[in-house]
């Protein structure tokens, strides 16, 4: 048997609708990330045999996957481990404001990995944060089906971990859309990419949205 990981990406949140940067703020899910929740309980509850659930203790990823414990009599299970970065004092500020009133500080944390946006974490941390705390969580649960429910940073480091990357080459992966999923193959060391970030589920009735290839 494999040890399987899905890692899904939070639905789309209040902050999301606000263009604000959240970083480890607690903000909930928008009525369309409610949506999106129930629409990956779908997809999973249909595809997969998922035998444990992890996610960020933020309540936008707890509730990202509510709905699928609650239909396959699971928890989710808060792991701290899995939060979004933490961007000091850019929580709670428009995108726009940042980048206007600090720009200089913008573009070095983005260029630089070991440069932390202000009182908080650089990319280089949040890389090994996650990826440490993936592997152990895969690490105790071998040969059974694994779900993460995290945020957009992390879920970039997991993408490009899976395929011999560090954090210097984070921006050839882009940002995974809400409520996306995907899914990797265990090999006790590797994470090997399935190779499709699975947006298929969140297409509207009469819709059709094709997988994205990654």
């Amino acid at each position: 048997m494999i040890t399987k990981l899905i890692v899904i990406r939070h639905g789309f949140s209040l902050s999301n609708a606000e263009r604000r940067y959240t970083g480890q703020q607690d903000v909930g899910l928008s009525p369309l990330g409610h949506e999106q929740a129930t629409l990956v309980a779908d997809y999973l509850c249909q595809n997969e045999q998922v035998d444990v659930i992890y996610a960020s203790d933020l309540s936008r990823a707890m509730d990202t996957v509510a709905p699928t414990a609650m239909r396959l009599g699971l928890s989710v299970i808060p792991e701290k481990g899995l939060r979004e970065t933490d961007v000091g004092r850019w929580t709670g500020r428009p995108y726009e404001e940042v980048a206007e009133q600090d720009h200089a500080l913008l573009e070095r944390h983005r260029a630089d990995p070991d440069f932390p946006c202000p009182e908080g974490e650089s990319s280089r941390q949040v890389y090994d944060r996650i990826i440490g705390t993936v592997m152990a969580l895969l690490a105790a649960n071998k040969e059974k089906t694994v779900v993460v429910a995290t945020h957009a940073m992390p879920a970039r480091c997991i993408e490009a971990f899976s395929v011999g990357h560090g954090i210097e080459q984070i921006r050839e992966h882009r940002v995974a859309p809400n409520a996306s999923i995907r899914i990797y193959h265990f090999d006790g060391q590797r994470l090997i990419s399935q190779g499709k970030n699975i947006v298929s589920h969140l297409a509207k009735p009469g819709e059709t949205l094709p997988d994205e290839l990654v």
